[in-house]
């Protein structure tokens, strides 16, 4: 009995395809994700983007939360 080897070669192939097309609509929402959080202050605001990059900071000239540290908020 022969083996059709060029129809399981079309449905791998096919396979294949969808999970690609999956992976490019997954990178394509990873890479359009940012997240700002502002200090409760109000005092600095930082975005980042893609990569754990900083896209985006201001900051004004003002104490820290009493520890050294900014407190932040989401």
């Amino acid at each position: 009995m022969p083996v059709d080897h060029q129809a399981e070669i079309d449905q791998l192939m096919a396979d294949y395809r969808r999970s690609r097309e999956q992976l490019v609509a997954v990178q394509r929402g990873m890479a359009a994700i940012r997240e700002t959080v502002t200090s409760h202050d109000d005092l600095v605001t930082v975005t980042v983007g893609p990569e754990a990059r900083s896209s985006t900071w201001s900051s004004t000239t003002a104490p820290t939360s009493g520890c050294g540290r900014p407190s932040w908020r989401s």
